[in-house]
């Protein structure tokens, strides 16, 4: 009796709580447009409604690194929160031709407002190579 009830308690787990899967972005916008200043979740929102308003410029970038790099980050589901003070850099995400809201807080976080997902970075290669891709874009 009890081995079958371990078994079932191992299926119900598995079934239940299934591990989350970074996305795999097919592209990547970068809205021309930046800020360091203290936010909060619902300014950053309401900032990609202003960018889509306003018809800020985007542009596209490689997208490679960052599935790389969302592939290594600690995934967690977004909760309200305040964005500190790091450099902002708002893009739009394509996977599987749906749009996704993303804001990449320099230099150790990435929020897909569409999924409601942190990515939370740790690897220092990754982080540094966030500060020299926001350099670049910033251009």
């Amino acid at each position: 009796m009890i081995p079958i009830l371990h078994v079932s308690l191992i299926c119900m787990y598995s079934f239940f709580l299934k591990p989350q899967a970074a996305l795999g972005f097919d592209s990547i916008q970068v809205y021309d447009y930046y800020f360091a200043r203290g936010a909060t979740t619902g300014d950053a929102w309401s900032q990609f409604e202003k960018l889509e308003k306003e018809n800020f410029k985007k542009r596209s970038c490689d997208v490679q690194p960052f599935n790389l790099i969302l592939s290594r980050a600690k995934i967690k589901k977004h909760i309200q929160q305040k964005l500190g003070t790091e450099q902002k850099v708002f893009c739009i995400a394509f996977y599987k031709n749906a749009p996704h809201q993303v804001c990449v807080c320099i230099p150790s976080l990435i929020i897909d407002f569409t999924d409601h997902k942190n990515y939370w970075i740790s690897d220092e290669k990754d982080k540094l190579w966030l500060e020299q891709w926001r350099d670049v874009v910033k251009r």
